[in-house]
């Protein structure tokens, strides 16, 4: 991953794979070769262990969609990075027809009945996005990201990535460093190759800071130049990191600052108390397409029909168990 070269300071890693923000790296370990030798020991498994292998090929029907209905993230989805749902679903088909045919089981209610309160999504305790704001509840702190922004959550860092894909902010917990001072010392102590710039500011929303900028030169001429701030708030530290070209860094510096400066603690409520949505069965009522079905009145049909995987105004048979999500948006 190369953002997180920056973090493991290998800032020669990063240089070479400025040109992408090294953002393309992820989740490219497996080839698709391992992807396609993957769905067929899928088949194999389920079969040897009872379950009806015609339902498999549906599931790549609803990864499309899922991914479909995520939108654009900085960060390649499962679909950049593993063969297209159709592709394998069409493959997939053909092995299944050379299989030999054994009654499987499809017990779907029971299935289901496992996903009772499950959460939907990602939990936003964890940290989300309301627009370009990042808000972590448990944590209580907020930070802006520019508009077009393309932003992403991960366990490693909160990552945005400006639309043309040449300007980077990442925001990082730095769990051993006691004080904002060493653990900017031990930032360019580790990346001894970064040429260090002059301070930029002691505070940021009135929180001890300790901020430098920096250049990396490349002998291939991708040169980058950014800034790095060490935030304490709670008693722990965070690092917000903002780089981009040496050519484009006038053009993108107040940018990149605006955003780090924004940095700030939480007091709204409907922040901290905000709660993870999650999975809640129904059961249908009578024979009728999702939106005409009455225990689903008020919910988003849209939403229904995908996490079932139908379509809106597909007929459902009385008594079929529906998943339904509970809750509201973050």
């Amino acid at each position: 991953l190369g953002v997180g070269m920056v973090a493991a300071g290998e800032y020669g890693g990063l240089v070479r794979d400025f040109g992408g923000m090294g953002l393309g790296l992820l989740s490219l370990k497996y080839s698709r070769d391992d992807e396609r030798q993957s769905d067929s020991l899928g088949l194999r498994y389920a079969q040897r262990t009872g379950y009806d292998v015609d339902e498999i090929p549906g599931v790549y029907d609803m990864l499309g969609r899922v991914s479909e209905a995520a939108g654009q993230t900085p960060v390649p989805n499962w679909m950049a990075t593993h063969p297209a749902p159709e592709n394998r679903t069409a493959r997939l088909e053909q092995e299944i027809a050379t299989m030999e045919r054994v009654d499987g089981v499809v017990d779907r209610e029971q299935y289901l009945r496992r996903l009772q309160g499950m959460v939907y999504g990602t939990d936003p305790r964890e940290g989300f996005f309301r627009g370009q704001t990042f808000y972590h509840p448990d944590l209580a702190f907020a930070l802006d990201f520019p508009e077009g922004t393309l932003t992403e959550n991960t366990r490693e860092a909160v990552i945005g990535v400006n639309e043309r894909r040449d300007a980077v902010l990442l925001l990082t917990l730095v769990p051993e460093s006691r004080s904002v001072a060493e653990a900017e010392n031990d930032f360019f102590r580790r990346n001894s190759g970064a040429e260090v710039g002059p301070e930029w500011r002691r505070e940021i929303s009135g929180l001890v800071t300790a901020s430098r900028g920096f250049t990396v030169y490349d002998p291939s001429g991708s040169d980058i130049r950014g800034v790095v701030a060490f935030v304490e708030y709670e008693g722990r530290i965070y690092r917000l990191l903002g780089y981009t070209t040496l050519q484009m860094y006038p053009t993108r510096r107040e940018t990149i600052l605006s955003s780090m400066a924004s940095f700030r603690a939480v007091t709204d409520r409907s922040v901290l108390e905000v709660e993870p949505r999650t999975i809640d069965l129904v059961r249908a009522s009578r024979t009728a397409p999702v939106e005409q079905l009455p225990e689903l009145a008020g919910e988003d049909f849209e939403e229904v029909a995908l996490v079932n995987n139908v379509d809106p105004d597909e007929v459902i048979a009385e008594g079929t168990l529906l998943k339904v999500v509970r809750g509201e948006k973050p």
